[in-house]
């Protein structure tokens, strides 16, 4: 049997007689670490967006009557400011289902729910903005109740101030005065009483009251057993 040659694969050749090119397969290579980077910015994305997006840094905490003072940056409309204040859990209000003429949204509290009231002194310089707060009940197994949203909120829509005094309210425009009273409002004293209202299971054993001004900061209050 004669040996036979097997000749060579012919060369596509490009217009003018030069031989083509092959594609390159350097980017074959690149798309895994291009893949790689792309998760990793939406991961970065996400994780930035969860961690702002609720309350995930205490920064102060009490346990039951005593103070938790902190000092918060943020930012309004005119720019960089702060807000200090201190608070104390001052006890345990009523308990009810039916909170009729007490909450400013008409809520039907569902079966096995009841409506708390949380007692919190406050300590603040009457200049200091501090309406808009959030009040979150933690009950034992880690569940966590707030005094609501728009459309539920069991209680005031500002729960950390008097309602008569509530003190000033943030400029919403650049160039607004900070510090300016709502119209028909006393100045509110340096020390007051709030008492909001959180609506939780009856079965619920809270052990932690939370107190933030926007996520991700809060300030934890223990109460007593």
């Amino acid at each position: 049997m004669s040996d036979e040659v097997v000749p060579p694969s012919p060369t596509t050749a490009a217009p003018g007689g030069e031989p083509a090119r092959r594609p390159s397969r350097w980017w074959i290579a690149g798309v895994p670490v291009a893949v790689a980077l792309m998760l990793g910015a939406s991961a970065y994305r996400v994780d930035t967006f969860w961690f702002q997006n609720d309350l995930h840094r205490q920064t102060a905490v009490a346990e039951p009557g005593d103070w938790a003072e902190v000092t918060w940056e943020y930012e309004d409309a005119v720019g960089a400011t702060q807000r200090t204040f201190a608070v104390r859990f001052a006890g345990w209000g009523d308990t009810a289902r039916d909170i009729t003429g007490r909450s400013i949204d008409d809520v039907v509290l569902p079966d096995g729910t009841t409506a708390r009231q949380v007692r919190l002194e406050f300590r603040a310089a009457p200049d200091q903005v501090m309406s808009g707060c959030v009040v979150e009940l933690v009950d034992a197994t880690g569940r966590r109740f707030e005094t609501g949203t728009p459309g539920t909120y069991v209680g005031s829509r500002n729960p950390c101030v008097p309602e008569e005094s509530p003190g000033p309210s943030a400029p919403l425009l650049e160039g607004e005065r900070r510090g300016v009273l709502p119209p028909d409002t006393s100045p509110r004293p340096e020390i007051w009483t709030a008492t909001p209202w959180v609506a939780t299971p009856e079965d619920a054993r809270i052990v932690e009251v939370r107190v933030s001004y926007g996520s991700p900061d809060y300030l934890a209050l223990r109460t007593p057993d």
